[in-house]
């Protein structure tokens, strides 16, 4: 997973250049918010979890 998520920076380094510094970082951090949601959910259909409590 790790080598995925390298690959998916990379990608998003590179769409987000032409852009200003303010308005990449933004960006980025939208992206990487949305993708750790991602990998949250898909981490808890497959596995079964409701949530990440450590009840």
């Amino acid at each position: 997973m790790n080598e995925v998520i390298e690959q998916l920076k990379e990608a998003i380094r590179r769409k987000v250049e032409r852009f200003t510094n303010l308005d990449q970082i933004q960006i980025y951090n939208e992206l990487v918010e949305f993708l750790d949601e991602e990998i949250r959910i898909s981490m808890q259909q497959e596995y079964n979890i409701s949530g990440w409590d450590d009840e």
